[in-house]
């Protein structure tokens, strides 16, 4: 069976492997938060309106990334390193 090994040169690229660590439950969250959409619309809902139906939708989204113990402020960090080359809490960023 084929198999697929990353590596990561810790601790410089100690973020890449916490986001990487945590692929599994982020599929998770996902998987779930979609099931729950489709229960809302498919059986309904009892939203009073736009504003509390996306309170809601977050609400739901947070408890799953929190249930699964999923950071996604550990997807901004890398992001914000990407994109300016600089850490968010490096001397320089």
């Amino acid at each position: 069976m084929p198999k697929a090994t990353f590596t990561f040169n810790l601790p410089d690229e100690e973020n890449e492997y916490r986001v990487m660590s945590q692929a599994p439950n982020s599929q998770r969250v996902l998987w779930d938060f979609s099931q729950q959409l489709r229960s809302w619309i498919k059986y309904h809902h009892d939203f009073k309106d736009a504003d509390d139906a996306l309170e809601r939708i977050r609400d739901e989204f947070y408890r799953l990334l929190n249930e699964y113990g999923v950071d996604i402020d550990l997807w901004n960090y890398q992001r914000a390193e990407y994109i300016t080359g600089i850490a968010p809490n490096s001397p320089t960023g």
